[in-house]
């Protein structure tokens, strides 16, 4: 018995597929080449949020840009629905190098690389899902935003 595997080379999104999955075909550079009966992103191109060049999949974990736990705290008041739809939302993902781990230990973590964007998104994502801040979070975001994007605009 042989077994064939098919791959896609695809543009769009499929909509059995998992939003992680269709996050990661959505995000490659070229169109990437997809196992068919799995929805599994094989190989593209695609830069992480550390400006990492990444050609397959297994070189790259989706995470969500900000702490699962650190957004449940703040939005445990959301339905249920409206929590499915920001974890799976595009905008609160972001493709890290496979092997890169973040975690909050008393202090936001930054790429190392393209930092302003990354603060940048951040207030986007906090400010359109009405996420609230604490006035000392408030406080280091900004004050982060003011140094690493006055930072890179001198650099441009």
């Amino acid at each position: 018995m042989r077994i064939f595997l098919f791959f896609l080379l695809v543009t769009k999104i499929f909509p059995d597929c998992k939003p992680v999955e269709n996050f990661i075909i959505k995000n490659s550079l070229v169109r990437p080449l997809v196992l068919s009966d799995y929805c599994k992103p094989v190989a593209g191109f695609w830069i992480s949020t550390n400006s990492e060049i990444l050609q397959t999949s297994e070189e790259l974990v989706v995470e969500w840009r900000l702490h699962p736990i650190w957004v449940w705290e703040r939005t445990s008041h959301w339905s249920l629905k409206k929590q499915k739809r920001f974890f799976n939302s595009f905008d609160s993902m972001m493709i890290l190098k496979n092997g890169t781990h973040w975690e909050i230990k008393n202090k936001p973590w930054l790429p190392k690389t393209n930092r302003c964007s990354y603060l940048t998104k951040t207030q986007e994502i906090v400010n359109k899902w009405d996420i609230s801040l604490t006035l000392q979070e408030k406080i280091v975001l900004e004050q982060q935003r003011a140094i690493w994007c006055e930072y890179s605009e001198r650099f441009e």
